[in-house]
Order: structure tokens, then sequence, then C-alpha cells
């Protein structure tokens, strides 16, 4: 049996946040053991992406989590962590969940009434 690890979105916040002067140092040292470990650790893409979004929402604010180098921070993690990105199969396995639970709940969804690109 083989295992892997995952970096979780609010691991990466508070690691930039110089504002959290307890889960920020914490945040830091989990990277680092994740990082040096013999277990894999991955950076899936959703979190790539929420994390990416902080950072511009950070900056559109002006917080200290901010600066100019923030982006920068972004792509070093994503190069310290192998990155895992959802195939076609992954895909349709989440809509047809989603489809098949809109569904048996009688919800009306908005795409129910769009018309299909192509």
């Amino acid at each position: 049996m083989s295992f892997m690890n995952a970096v979780d979105t609010n691991v990466l916040v508070y690691s930039c946040d110089t504002d959290e002067q307890v889960k920020g140092p914490v945040a830091v040292a989990l990277l680092d053991r994740l990082s040096a470990d013999a277990t894999p650790c991955v950076l899936l893409w959703q979190v790539l992406c929420e994390f990416t979004a902080f950072i511009a929402r950070a900056r559109q604010r002006g917080s200290t989590a901010s600066d100019t180098d923030a982006f920068d921070y972004v792509r070093a993690i994503r190069e310290r962590f192998s990155l895992v990105v959802p195939g076609t199969r992954v895909s349709e396995l989440a809509i047809d969940t989603i489809c098949v639970s809109v569904s048996q709940s009688g919800m009306r969804c908005c795409w129910q009434h769009a018309s299909t690109p192509g």
C-alpha cells in the first residue's frame, strides 16, 4: 500500500500571513517537513487556484500577504510539490455526481437552460 500527503490551502495561507504569529511559523515548518519527507506530497490543482485567488484578493486589499514577491511565492510552492491536475475521467465523474444530486433534490440550475457549446 502506498501513501501520499497533500498540501491544504489553509496551510499555504498561514505560511505567508505575517499577521499570524502562531499559525504562520507552524505552517512554514509543516511545508518544510512535507517537502523533505520520504512520503510524496502533492499540490492539488484546486488548492493552487484557491491560494492564488487568496494572494490576488490580499493584493487588492493591501494586506501584508500581498507584497510584490507574493506571486513568486505561489510559483515556488508550485515548484516545491508535484502538481496534480484532475483528468477528464475525474471531471466527468464530478459532473455526473452533481447532476444526480441536483436531480434528486428537485433543484433547477442555470446550466439546465444554457445551450451546449459547439
